[in-house]
This record gives C-alpha cells, structure tokens and sequence, in this order.
C-alpha cells in the first residue's frame, strides 16, 4: 500500500497591467509529509526522509507587441529542505531550483488563446556530492472559447520536481499533457472534465514513470469571492519496473479572490 501523502500550500499572487506592459508576481510556500509504505506481509517502511518544507518567488514581465501579441519572460527560485538524510544518498536533498523561460502570448478576440514558451531549468543541491542538473523546459498551451458557456483547454509542459519515494532518485523530469473542457451552467455553477499523460525520468536510477487520469469536478459560486470546488480524479501509473498502480481521488477545496 503506498503511503499517505498529506500536503498543504500557500500561494499568493499580484497582477497589474502597464498599458503596454504587464507584470504578475507570486509567491508560495508548503509543506509535504509522507506516511509508511505497507506490503503485503504487513510491514512497513518509514518514509519520513522525503518530508519536505519549501519555498519560492517568481514573476512574469510582458511586453504588449501588438494588441493581440505578448512576448514575456517567466523566472522562479524554489527553495527545498528535508526533514532528513536519504537512506540510499547517505546526504539531504535540499536544494533550490530555478526555472526561466521565455515565449510568446497570441489571442484573437477573446475566442482563440496561444502560448509557447521555452527555457531551462536548473537544480542546485546544497550538498557537494551530488551532481547539480539542468533540462530544457518547453511549455504550450491552447485555449478556445467558442461561446460564453465553452472553455476548451489543451497544455503541455516541462518540470523539475521532488523524486518522492524512489530510493536513490536527486531529481524528476516530469513531461505532462492536459486537456479540460469547462461549462458554464448558469452564474453560480461550472462543470469540468478533464484528460491527462504524463512521462517522468528520474535522476540518479533508471527508473521512468508513466501515468494517465481522467476527471471530473464542479465549482460553485459562493459570493463574489469565493468558489467552493469538487473534483474526483481516476489516474493509473506505471513506474518501472513495478506493475501498474491504480488510484481515485477526492479533492474538495474553497478558492478565495480578489
């Protein structure tokens, strides 16, 4: 039985549009904490070295080329420390990623949204003995709205994560591809669904992870400033060479804003 995973995060976010500029800034802060693997002669291992804490910063500057045309550049640093020392490593694997990416945003009247970005990601660890990594991040996204009710949405991105529970792991490349239809019932009520892959790599092992998911969720108008949500996600994953996992999950969440 994999472990209980309980996870919380803190994100905030600032937009302002500048005539022909546009600036948005963020800032988030979390914390992740894994429970005990189980196997089937009922013991157990502890996993309680991949508890982490994090932190980061990060922006996004536009400048408008034309009124449907925005090129901008995108940057982050994320700061990682662990509770403790991988059993496999012998170190901790705190580190701090930074990501920078560069693209261009195109929209024509309001029905056809395009974006393409491309970068590198970098992930310096504190510890020496480890071999610091970089990768290519390249990121896309389609949204078309053919009416007020209809959002159709498709997306492809790059990222450097956390390896999780995979013993002897530094890094993961994750490579994922979404695509969510949204409607809009009426001005208290929005349906979604939505679709996903993804492929990861792992530093470090040659382990790689597979997944798909399908969902379906719904988001509620409470007043002006909050949105009650509720999404159930079915996703299977392969990470080799173990056999397939199956999971279902349940999200209930409140969105506050501004």
């Amino acid at each position: 039985t994999a472990p209980l995973v309980m996870s919380g995060q803190e994100e905030a976010n600032v937009t302002r549009d500048l005539g022909l500029f546009e600036a948005d800034l963020r800032a988030n802060a979390g914390r992740t904490a894994f429970g005990e693997t189980t196997y089937d002669d009922a013991s157990t291992s502890a996993n309680h070295y991949q508890n982490t804490s994090v932190a980061g910063v990060g922006g996004r500057f536009g400048y408008h080329l034309t009124p449907g045309v925005t090129a901008f550049v995108d940057g982050a640093a994320n700061y990682e420390a662990y509770d403790a020392v991988s059993p496999s490593l012998l170190v901790k694997l705190d580190n701090v990623t930074y990501e920078g990416r560069a693209g261009l945003n195109v929209t024509a009247l309001t029905v056809v949204e395009l974006e393409g970005s491309l970068g590198l990601g970098y992930r310096d660890f504190g510890d020496g003995s480890l071999n610091d990594f970089t990768a290519v991040l390249y990121d896309g996204k389609a949204v078309f709205r053919p009416d007020e009710t209809l959002t159709l949405t498709g997306t492809f991105s790059t990222s450097l994560e956390s390896p999780g529970t995979t013993s002897g792991a530094t890094t993961k490349t994750t490579y994922a591809a979404t695509g969510e239809a949204a409607y809009q019932v009426n001005p208290w009520l929005r349906l979604r669904g939505s679709a996903g892959w993804s492929e990861a790599h792992y530093q470090g092992v040659a382990t790689d992870e597979y997944k798909w998911n399908v969902g379906v969720g719904a988001d509620y108008l409470l007043n002006e400033h909050m949105d009650a949500t509720a999404d159930y996600t079915y996703s299977q994953s392969t990470t080799t060479p173990a056999p397939a996992e199956d999971q279902q999950r349940v999200m209930l969440g409140l969105t506050i804003h501004k």
